[in-house]
């Protein structure tokens, strides 16, 4: 598992997760988006700005 922390956000990525590529991202203990890494779009959840 990966766990990096950047401006109050969270984002976690686990090895042996499903496909495509992803990470979950949470802020303040909220989920926010499960961002595709491959396609570069938002699988669950809603992105306001490029992380």
């Amino acid at each position: 598992m990966g766990k990096i922390k950047r401006g109050g956000s969270v984002f976690f990525s686990w090895i042996g997760d499903h496909n495509p590529p992803h990470v979950h991202v949470y802020k303040d203990g909220k989920f926010i988006v499960k961002w595709d890494t491959e396609n570069w779009q938002a699988m669950k959840g809603n992105a306001t700005r490029p992380f």
